[in-house]
This record gives structure tokens, sequence and C-alpha cells, in this order.
């Protein structure tokens, strides 16, 4: 069956066509489309049961719904807000024109009152953390990194700079953490040898990094057995579906990058769960790694 809807063309919202049909829908039809429309985010994130569950509807009411309005099949009207919701994101030079504009409660003191904003949200990011951590799959993805063969870091853009920070930290505790396609090394030539007892962890951010996305493929199609760690902030992250676990970690900010405060935290707190494993090994490693930090001149000396 060949979908009749219009949400390819041009100026065609989802929303536009749940309104050509909705004088045609009976009445439990409606309540789903008044709620597709409202939660767009739901539909696209989450399972059709989740979604079901979270509206008091049942599947198939959603699925009738898909096809009452041009869809095929019940993941049509999915893909469809997917593809709303991306489009929807804004680039980082508009979220940089937003902070042009002076806060309309305190216009006079713009400076300190986006000093306070943002501050405020990335406390909020630290404590969505907190509330919405599965510390249960938490300690599972510790017990396997500090099992593992190999540790093998990967992350591009801004990602680049959170896998090198997680690297300098493990590496005073452990030495098989690498971190990917670092100097002379290539991404390709490192995973291509990753076996089952070997873990990837990739972190990610909108936007995503063509690499990150293409290393984690790799691991993901070798057939190796070894496991991957997704780090990444949304539901919608090409990454996700490769992963053995997986951490949504906010980065919603005032700011007009994205904002990495709540990541920061996560990384620390896997650390500090391996140091806890490892326990003595790893507090002898850390002090024979300070102790040569010393004898080589890496901390200045009064």
């Amino acid at each position: 069956m060949q979908e009749r809807n219009l949400c390819n063309t041009p100026g065609i919202t989802l929303k536009d066509q749940i309104a050509r049909h909705f004088a045609s829908l009976s009445p439990q039809l409606r309540l789903a489309a008044r709620y597709v429309s409202a939660h767009p985010e739901e539909v696209a994130t989450r399972s059709l049961r989740q979604v079901a569950s979270r509206s008091g509807l049942t599947p198939p009411t959603y699925s009738r719904l898909a096809r009452a309005i041009g869809f095929a099949q019940y993941e049509g009207l999915r893909d469809s807000c997917r593809k709303e919701l991306r489009q929807s994101r804004l680039s980082l030079a508009d979220r940089a024109a937003l902070l042009q504009k002076p806060d309309e409660n305190n216009p006079k003191e713009g400076r300190g009152s986006f000093a306070a904003i943002h501050a405020h949200s990335a406390v909020s990011g630290i404590q969505r953390l907190l509330d919405e951590m599965d510390v249960g799959q938490l300690a599972e993805a510790a017990d396997q990194l500090v099992a593992a063969k190999n540790v093998y870091l990967i992350g591009s853009l801004c990602g680049r700079t959170m896998v090198e920070y997680l690297a300098y930290m493990t590496q005073m505790v452990t030495p098989n953490w690498r971190v990917v396609g670092q100097g002379a090394s290539s991404a390709s030539g490192i995973l291509t040898g990753a076996g089952e007892n070997d873990v990837l962890i990739a972190i990610a951010a909108a936007p995503y990094a063509s690499e990150t996305v293409r290393a984690v493929q790799l691991v993901a199609d070798s057939g190796t057995g070894a496991s991957i760690i997704v780090i990444t902030d949304d539901l919608l992250s090409p990454l996700l579906k490769h992963a053995n676990y997986s951490f949504l970690i906010s980065a919603e900010s005032s700011h007009f990058f994205p904002s990495h405060v709540a990541l920061v935290t996560f990384l620390e707190i896997l650390t500090g769960m391996i140091v806890r494993r490892l326990g003595e090994e790893g507090q002898n490693r850390i002090n024979a790694v300070e102790q040569s930090s010393h004898a080589i001149g890496d901390y200045w000396q009064q």
C-alpha cells in the first residue's frame, strides 16, 4: 500500500495532515490525534507501547490513526514526527542570535541575567542526570569496563575534548584505555582489531560527528562481539541503535553551544566507580603515575 501522506510536500506539516482528516475521525482517534499533535517528541522517541501507555490509549488506536490520516502504517507517522523534530532544531548560529536579545525581565542587566540563567540551566542539567540515571545499568557498564582487555574511546568535534578528558583520568588508574584516532593512527586501523573482550565508548551530542557514527557502525558490523557503550544527548541520536549500554545526558542550555556540564559530571561518576572497583590495584597505579609525573617534571615545583 502506497502512503498518501502529504508531509513530504513543502509547507505541509504533520499537524496540517491531522487537521485535514480530523473531522472524519472517531472520538477515540481524535484523542490519539490530539496526543500526537501535542507530544510529537514522544511519538518520535518512544515505542508504540510506551506512547499508548502514557496517553491512556491502546497501541491499535495509533495504528488506526496512522492509516486514517494517510500513512500505510504507524512507522510512517513516527518517521514524520522524527523528521519534523530534526528540522525544528535550531542551528548554532540561530541560538547565538537568541543571545543578542536582552532578558525581558531585566533588560538593563543582560550580562548579569544571562549568567544567572545559564548557571541555573547547568545545575538543572545535573539534577536531571541524577533523576534519570539508570544506576543499575551504569554499575553493569562499570563492571564490564574493569574486566575489559581494551577500552577504546571515540569522539569527534566537541566529543573529542570529552573523550580526552575521560582518557586522562582513566589512564592514571589503568593502562588499557586508548583514544581512537590520535596521532598517526587511524580509527579503522585500531577498531578493526577490537574483539569480544574489548569495549568501545562513543561520546556524541548533536550535531553528531560523522567520524564517530561511522566508527560505531564499523564495530557493530564487525561481528567480533566487542561491546559498545554510547553516551549521547538525545533519543534521536544515530548511535543508539548500536549500543549495548546507552546513557542519555542532556546537553540543553541557554548558551549557543551544547552544555557539557552534566556530561562531565557523568564521566567523573563513571571514573570514580572504576577506581572503587579496581581497589588497591588502581590506587597503586595512581601513586606510581603521580611519582613519575613529579620525576619528569610534569608538575610545577616551587
